[in-house]
């Protein structure tokens, strides 16, 4: 009796061990599903975060290919400016420059009309001692003549 009740215990002790095992397996085999699972979505949680890295690198290249450009245009804008000052300088220069010549060019305008009225009142005054030695000419002809 006792060796069968040593039986009877035996085969449930080992029943109740094979359900333990195969308990144990089934969550052996959950837990690496599980792990198999989550290692897959970590793959590919890092790609994500591979994919962010790459994008946010390429935005930080480009932010800074524009911050150059910017501190380029404003080098340029500055170089222009300061081009455009030295430029108004000289404008200013000309234009004073061309104010003296109008003023030099209208006082020899009139020195020329002036000179060139005298020219005409010597021409006439020469025009009028030819006529008038022509008629002292013809006078004295005529005084010769008469004599």
């Amino acid at each position: 009796e006792k060796n069968k009740m040593m039986k009877v215990i035996s085969r449930w002790m080992i029943r109740k061990m094979r359900d333990k095992l195969n308990v144990t397996l089934e969550d052996f085999r959950n837990q690496e599903e599980r792990i198999h699972t989550m290692h897959e979505k970590l793959v590919k949680a890092n790609q994500k975060c591979d994919a962010a890295t790459d994008q946010l690198r390429q935005e930080l290249q480009r932010t800074a290919i524009r911050e150059e450009h910017y501190i380029q245009q404003g080098d340029d804008a500055a170089k222009l400016t300061a081009e455009n000052r030295l430029l108004l300088g000289r404008v200013e220069e000309m234009s004073a420059s061309v104010e003296e010549h109008k003023a030099e060019l209208e006082r020899l305008q009139k020195e020329n009309a002036t000179l060139h009225a005298k020219t005409q009142i010597m021409e006439e005054r020469k025009e009028l001692l030819k006529k008038i030695r022509e008629r002292e000419a013809q006078a004295l002809q005529l005084l010769d003549q008469a004599k």
